[in-house]
């Protein structure tokens, strides 16, 4: 009886070791892949996305600190599409063009909202071939504005945003 006992006990044992065993095997076993979030765009943002999607920003900046400018210069952004990643990031596709710089770069940038008006907000946000910059912009009807700095410079930026213009044949 006690041979019968200790094998009924070895059995029981192995039996739960084995659904352990089962157990942290279902769990190394990796996930099913999820679909992507979708996002979704309350009305602000389809109207932001519509009228950043394939548009220019023509304008001008000033600049104070190491590299001083007298005046403004022309500055452009060419946005070729826009699109929110989620609750608050946005990509920006963008060729950024001033003085001598011109450059394509891709953008995650937050947004926040005042009302109906989008505020783009870099924080010390490094673009490659033009430095490390911040900056608040402004986004209202065909128009923007705001103030940016880099390292020791800084100034303000302000034109309009037009459709992007095809190239005729």
């Amino acid at each position: 009886m006690k041979l019968f006992t200790s094998l009924l006990l070895m059995l029981l044992l192995t039996a739960c070791g084995g659904a352990r065993d089962l157990k942290s095997d279902e769990a190394a076993k990796p996930k099913e892949p999820t679909a992507p979030k979708q996002v979704i765009y309350n009305d602000n943002e389809q109207v932001l996305k519509k009228m950043l999607n394939g548009a220019t920003l023509n304008g001008v900046f000033t600049m104070k600190g190491k590299n001083n400018l007298d005046g403004v210069a022309k500055d452009t952004y060419v946005i070729s599409a826009v699109d929110k990643v989620d609750e608050e990031r946005w990509r920006f596709m963008v060729r950024i063009t001033y003085l001598k710089t011109d450059i394509n770069v891709p953008l995650f940038l937050p947004i926040k909202w005042a009302g109906d008006t989008a505020i783009v907000y870099v924080d010390k946000v490094f673009v490659p071939g033009a430095g490390t910059y911040s900056a608040r912009v402004a986004f209202y009807k065909d128009q923007y504005a705001g103030v940016w700095e880099g390292d020791g410079y800084g100034g303000q930026l302000m034109g309009t945003i037009e459709p992007l213009k095809e190239k005729k044949n």
